[in-house]
């Protein structure tokens, strides 16, 4: 798999990779991989795989979400990180593609 993650606002969020758009609800990622990819796409506001904490696997498929939490950099807080599938499809009958969009208050 490919994975594409950014901060949400930080970068144009790229294009969909060429392929069908994914349906298929047991296409999914672990909740250790939302939090490694959580951890890669928020790296510049400090985030360590051990702070983040996600409670359920995500589906990959357009518009679904899920909520973690993460510290709030330079606080001893935590708040919610909503993780948004951007667009998921697959390429191939066994490999996929997808893109996750992540939005935290750092207030």
């Amino acid at each position: 798999d490919d994975h594409d993650t950014d901060e949400r606002a930080q970068r144009e969020r790229p294009a969909a990779a060429g392929g069908d758009a994914n349906t298929d609800a047991s296409l999914t990622i672990s909740s250790d991989e939302v939090e490694r990819q959580i951890a890669r796409g928020m790296k510049q506001v400090g985030h360590k795989v051990s702070d983040i904490s996600c409670p359920s696997r995500l589906v990959l498929i357009k518009g679904r979400t899920t909520t973690c939490t993460a510290p709030v950099p330079g606080t001893s807080r935590r708040s919610d990180v909503k993780v948004k599938v951007a667009w998921a499809v697959m390429t191939s009958s066994t490999d996929s593609r997808y893109y996750l969009t992540f939005e935290q208050s750092l207030r």
